[in-house]
């Protein structure tokens, strides 16, 4: 384009007679300055047009960045949130709860012994008579005989001369199998017999019981038969066998028994058919 304004140029001296030999030197200066002053102005105007050319590509440009990096944040957004497939219950399972569902079955009380309510993702059991009297809270639609329980218990307060406990074949007349651990590191299995408890191992101290404010304690209580066992955090601490209670509802109970009250939660729980 600057080629053809020059041409233009030398054009327009020769028809006005500034290119010819009897021109004088003040208008050749003169014609000079005008030529300088015109290639000046063409230049700038060739840099502007030069500058428009290329905006169209740089926007392109901009565009295919913009959008490789949206898709760049949505492949990594998907990543992130898609969920993992939900973990499939075993066969076995008859029953499993994390207690953040309020309507998932579990008894709820407010008594003078005590309570028990949902509670941030809990079950938990209050007991207030400081006497061998539990507080308890069952499945009452769930009826089984030979099962398998495991739970997790987390003592919050209180007295640590407690009971918490898993309750088996509860036939709902104050006849139950009860297997549990005190926060003060002792377990027991007991049988109730018209509400009244007979010890059938135990009360026996064991360095496998988290004896800690907060602390987890995974307890798994079995009834298979006529057989009883007791298992704390993967060890096992007891077994005993008693005919008097064939089936029955799966619960979990605390008991208070130093002069205070013992406050306990219940964080998750799944109920299976033994293997």
């Amino acid at each position: 384009m600057l080629a053809k304004r020059w041409v233009a140029l030398l054009g327009i001296l020769v028809a006005t007679g500034l290119a010819t030999a009897a021109c004088s030197f003040m208008e050749l200066d003169r014609a000079a300055e005008a030529l300088t002053v015109e290639v000046t102005r063409v230049v700038e105007v060739e840099k502007i047009v030069e500058r428009v050319v290329e905006v169209p590509v740089s926007v392109e440009k901009l565009v295919e960045v913009e959008v490789t990096r949206i898709v760049e944040v949505i492949v990594e957004l998907e990543s992130v949130s898609t969920p993992e497939p939900a973990e499939t219950l075993s066969a076995g399972v008859i029953f499993a709860d994390d207690f953040r569902d309020p309507s998932s079955g579990w008894d709820i009380s407010d008594r003078p012994q005590g309570s028990s309510r949902y509670r941030d993702g809990s079950l938990v059991i209050v007991n207030y008579t400081h006497s061998d009297m539990r507080v308890e809270s069952s499945l009452a639609d769930l009826q089984v005989d030979d099962v398998v329980v495991e739970v997790d218990m987390v003592w919050l307060g209180g007295t640590d001369d407690n009971w918490q406990n898993v309750e088996l074949r509860d036939d709902g007349r104050g006849n139950a199998y009860t297997l549990g651990i005190s926060a003060d590191g002792y377990f027991v299995i007991e049988t109730a017999v018209d509400g009244h408890p007979q010890p059938l191992v135990g009360p026996t101290r064991s360095p496998h019981i988290r004896a800690e404010r907060n602390a987890v304690n995974t307890v798994r209580a079995t009834a298979i038969g006529n057989t009883l066992t007791l298992t704390v955090n993967g060890h096992s601490l007891a077994e005993v066998t008693d005919n008097r209670l064939a089936s029955g509802r799966v619960g979990l109970s605390v008991s208070s028994l130093a002069g205070d009250y013992s406050e306990v939660a219940f964080t998750r729980i799944v109920i299976s058919h033994p293997e």
